[in-house]
């Protein structure tokens, strides 16, 4: 499992680097100067001429490609033209206020996707479970924007239970965590319903049963825990999709995280800054698939990694 798990961490480095890469290539295509960007408007053909030089614009693209590489290997993403500060500290004031919503709205995901889905499992085409299959589909079915504003103008402005917008205490992370988590609770619950429904007609549930095993221990101890995992698979996509509905959920809610940031990064054309956010965000999604392979092992002990 260790050299497993080493493998691994050595394969992120070339998708690292196809990542940025990709990202490099993409925003070639991206009309406008950057020099004549940072420089303003009024900028004179001189200084716009050096401004290139000093960026290695005027160097050919796999060779700003390799400057960039040697800039990551000692940690350095650049800096900001319209910022004036340094990409990576820009990041790092952002990072952890996403990593704290995704954080809570996974929590959220869990502890209601987790129960709903095997309570429904249980008791299939009970009015409880129809309740709960309309309820997710309509969680899947709304965009991550929507949810947001639904949700502001019924518990922000019209019931003052929360704040609409902005970045504090528990009260500021409600609404923005629930919206986040509202299309992967709906997803999760059914699949864990599924799974669920699966192993409940296999011969060791009947054994268990058998034994004079209580239901919720059957349930709880035997079946949730062999169909856990289609549901761990699912749970490191979904995490990976938080991410990306970060972007428009704190774009919505004003909250200050790296979401908010790539939204302004694109809209001023900070090609430097959209490099280095999307390299995090592809550097976490790599971790969450990392971490999902780990816990297959802890779920299941008879997997075993060569």
């Amino acid at each position: 499992m260790v050299v497993y798990t080493i493998r691994r961490i050595m394969y992120l480095v070339p998708v690292l680097l196809g990542v940025v890469f990709l990202i490099s290539v993409s925003l070639e295509f991206i009309p406008g100067d950057p020099a004549a960007l940072i420089l303003g408007q009024f900028a004179t053909p001189e200084a716009v001429s050096a401004m290139r030089e000093d960026l290695h614009l005027n160097q050919p693209f796999f060779v700003r490609y390799l400057y960039y590489i040697r800039g990551l290997l000692r940690a350095d993403l650049g800096r900001s033209f319209t910022l004036r500060r340094e990409v990576s500290a820009e990041i790092a004031e952002a990072l952890p206020a996403t990593l704290e919503l995704t954080g809570v709205s996974m929590m959220i995901v869990l502890l209601v996707s987790i129960p709903l889905g095997t309570v429904t499992a249980a008791k299939p085409n009970s009015t409880l479970d129809n309740v709960v299959r309309v309820l997710s589909l309509g969680g899947l079915s709304m965009p991550v924007f929507w949810t947001g504003i639904l949700l502001m103008l019924l518990f922000g402005l019209h019931l003052r239970w929360f704040p609409v917008c902005g970045y504090g205490g528990i009260r500021y992370l409600v609404l923005p965590a629930v919206t986040l988590a509202a299309p992967s609770v709906g997803m999760m619950t059914r699949i864990v319903r599924s799974s669920i429904m699966e192993v409940l007609h296999e011969d060791y549930i009947n054994t268990a049963r058998a034994k004079g095993l209580t239901e919720s221990l059957v349930l709880y101890k035997h079946a949730l825990r062999n169909g856990l995992i289609p549901v761990i698979t699912l749970l490191g996509t979904q995490l990976g999709q938080m991410l990306g509905g970060a972007v428009l959920t704190e774009s919505v809610f004003a909250w200050p995280g790296l979401g908010r940031l790539t939204i302004y990064a694109i809209f001023s054309r900070d090609f430097i800054l959209i490099q280095g956010v999307v390299l995090v965000f592809a550097l976490l999604y790599a971790i969450t698939n990392l971490l999902v392979d780990i816990s297959y092992t802890i779920v299941n002990p008879a997997i075993v990694y060569d």
